[in-house]
């Protein structure tokens, strides 16, 4: 049976890598976007925000083209699969033909230049890792361009009014190539010495600029590294013979050597670029006489020219500097070269009045929802509806999902934390606790974070050193910028934390730590195996999960189906007989994904999802566990809401599909005809009968009403 629902994204604006950004030269007011794991967007330039394109596809697109009033795309699909998108209708209508090289919009390199060009009808494609293709008629069919038996490419951009076709490459010592007949054959060129990779071009007025960067190591070429160190611009003239007289128009002067190249644009007016992991913030820079001399004149860390629009972009959460970062793409309207985009690492940004001398930046991103989604949660009782733990921008509180909100994952200082693990939380007032890492500057740090308002404002617990070495090496990492912190659990009354600390992205039964005074003091738990004998060792995983009634009672989870119980407020753990199959439940993150929760309002009750395995239902009682499996199928998340309406996402090859059961799994609704890729976490409103919330891995966080409620 199906129900009718309708969805919409809880606003969170941005919040993912926007990898690239095209405008159609031919038509004004076409600008596209892609990202590196949400979808396609265009944007609406009456109404200044995105809106997707070709969402139902799931993929992630790596590469876009416009030509001949059409829209290319080439997408990834399920296994690395390639597809390529055509569009006659500004992205309304798509036809779909398979790309047989591997297409991962997500790798490294997925901030270089477009990889993707139309010269006379005839296609090319920049593969990552599966060298150069052509098709002569339109993706029907390709065949590899061998170029010196060279895989990784870059870039592939065609220059308007000639025949001329540059294919920048990664490899170490072939980097740049050029054709003089459309893509037909190319030469492989030494401009540039042995280690740079080319990474983007752009070309106006019979000159072309291409950007070059070197990193630490080979792979570590562009701003998705965040390695870059040695950028530079060569210019070239452009005729019939192909490039020459090359010149360095790297500003060195003002930049220094600490640097990369983004993106590039020229026209009649000027040229700009845009730095990537620039020593002291990135920028961008412009030239008004061929990149003769250059004038910095955004600059990430310099508030002044920037104009927030989003409330989470506020400089306050972000140490008083811009989200400006791995601007890779710099895009000028063809049709008012005063206004430019770029591309960040948490959505678009538009630059305003670009030769007035006070040039002003904005964040524009409404509309782009690209948020990863770790976990997502909907209290009982409180003032937020709905808590979202979230990768690389810590987290959300709503009072509404219909409104946007500050980004309130900050702690005590006001400094914002990243990617927040999980949270959890009392049903019987207002204390939560959440597993943040630090951010990537190091002005906080990561652990645990206790809140006394139920999720709006949080502060940092204390660390647990001084119990064991092996949890004195975890806490050292664990305080190092943009790195895991582990699992955390709140008992039922709100009075105790269960803590795991996190080794990389595993949840070692040897760091289990609790604090009876809610993160100002730690002591170790003890954890015994089925023997009785306690567990030292780091190869077994414990997380932890608190029941929602019995404030004595903890569950743990290994890594292969192990279950243990703890009956006196975490103090110690020991391990029991397990009723499940041997999924892998000891990581956080989005490893081996699996979602368990303990069911409100009744003791000893536990949901789990368990991936391949499917959905299981488990009880703990009489000091034993027993189990029956609910659901087949790949189930990847689960969560009740009012009524105890059990919400699941099961994976298709297609995507993710939403079920809904009143009857504790005995039968099921169907409740979504679209995907939405794939759906992480899922979780019922407690309060609001038939609302459903998941967080999606890019195309954000959504909540479903039915149709007639």
């Amino acid at each position: 049976m199906d129900v009718k629902y309708r969805f919409k994204n809880v606003p969170i604006i941005g919040g993912g890598f926007v990898t690239g950004l095209l405008f159609d030269k031919s038509r004004k007011g076409l600008l596209y976007a892609r990202t590196d794991v949400g979808t396609a967007y265009r944007f609406d330039f009456r109404q200044d925000r995105w809106k997707p394109v070709c969402a139902e596809l799931n993929g992630s697109p790596l590469a876009m083209a416009a030509s001949d009033g059409k829209f290319l795309m080439i997408c990834g699909k399920f296994g690395g699969k390639g597809v390529l998108c055509i569009s006659e209708d500004c992205v309304d209508n798509f036809v779909f033909r398979e790309v047989p090289a591997y297409v991962n919009a997500n790798c490294r390199g997925r901030g270089t230049g477009e990889r993707l060009c139309v010269k006379d009808k005839r296609l090319l494609f920049a593969s990552e890792k599966d060298g150069l293709l052509v098709s002569e008629d339109m993706g029907e069919s390709w065949k590899v361009v061998d170029l010196w038996g060279n895989k990784r490419f870059t870039f592939v951009y065609g220059i308007d009014g000639s025949d001329v076709v540059l294919a920048g490459c990664a490899e170490r010592e072939n980097n740049f190539f050029v054709s003089v007949d459309g893509g037909r054959s190319f030469n492989k060129t030494d401009y540039v010495e042995s280690g740079y990779a080319a990474v983007r071009a752009a070309d106006f007025g019979g000159y072309v600029y291409i950007g070059f960067n070197k990193g630490e190591s080979e792979d570590m070429f562009s701003c998705d590294s965040g390695k870059v160190r040695f950028g530079k611009i060569l210019r070239f003239e452009v005729d019939e013979s192909g490039l020459k007289n090359a010149v360095d128009v790297t500003p060195y002067e003002i930049l220094g050597r600490n640097f990369g190249i983004g993106g590039i644009t020229a026209n009649s007016d000027y040229i700009a670029f845009s730095t990537v992991c620039e020593s002291g913030g990135d920028s961008v820079l412009i030239s008004c006489d061929l990149g003769t001399s250059w004038k910095k004149v955004i600059r990430a860390h310099n508030g002044e020219n920037y104009r927030c629009n989003c409330s989470y972009m506020d400089t306050k959460h972000n140490d008083g500097s811009t989200m400006m970062h791995w601007a890779s793409s710099l895009e000028a309207d063809p049709f008012d070269t005063d206004t430019l985009f770029f591309n960040t690492g948490t959505g678009v940004f538009r630059i305003r009045e670009m030769r007035s001398g006070k040039p002003y930046f904005e964040d524009m991103s409404f509309g782009i929802e690209e948020t990863v989604h770790m976990n997502v949660y909907s209290p009982v009782r409180g003032r937020f509806v709905l808590l979202d733990a979230v990768g690389d921008l810590g987290g959300f509180a709503f009072e509404d999902p219909d409104r946007e909100c500050e980004n309130t994952f900050t702690d005590e200082n006001g400094k914002r934390f990243i990617t927040v693990m999980n949270i959890d939380y009392s049903d019987r007032n207002d204390i939560a606790v959440c597993t943040p890492r630090g951010n990537w500057v190091g002005s906080s740090k990561g652990g645990a974070a206790v809140s006394f308002d139920g999720g709006g404002c949080w502060k940092r617990c204390e660390m647990p050193y001084g119990i064991s070495d092996y949890i004195d090496g975890l806490c050292q990492r664990i305080e190092k910028p943009n790195t895991n912190s582990g699992w955390a659990a709140l008992s039922a009354d709100g009075k105790q934390i269960i803590w795991t600390l996190c080794e990389w992205f595993r949840l070692p039964a040897a760091a289990v730590v609790y604090s009876e005074d809610l993160g100002k003091s730690w002591k170790k738990t003890k954890v015994f195996d089925l023997d009785g004998r306690e567990i030292n060792d780091s190869e077994i995983m414990l997380k932890p999960m608190a029941d929602r009634v019995d404030e004595n009672l903890f569950y743990g989870f290994g890594n292969k189906g192990e279950v243990f119980v703890s009956d006196d407020k975490g103090k110690s753990f020991y391990q029991k007989k397990t009723p499940l199959p041997p999924a892998d439940m000891g990581f956080c993150d989005g490893k081996n994904r699996t979602e368990i929760r303990c069911q409100y309002g009744r003791k000893g009750v536990i949901w789990l999802a368990l991936g391949i395995y499917g959905l299981w239902k488990m009880n703990y009682e009489s000091g034993e566990f027993r189990a029956e499996k609910v659901l087949d199928g790949v189930v990847s998340a689960q969560g009740m809401g009012k009524g105890d309406v059990l919400f699941v996402s099961v994976d298709t090859p297609n995507g993710s599909r939403l079920l809904r059961s009143a009857d504790e799994g005995k039968s099921w609704e169907s409740i979504s005809e679209q995907c939405f890729g794939h759906i992480g976490s899922v979780c019922g409103d407690r309060r609001k009968a038939g609302r459903v919330y998941f967080g999606t891995g890019g195309r954000g966080l959504f909540y479903g009403d039915e149709e007639d409620s």
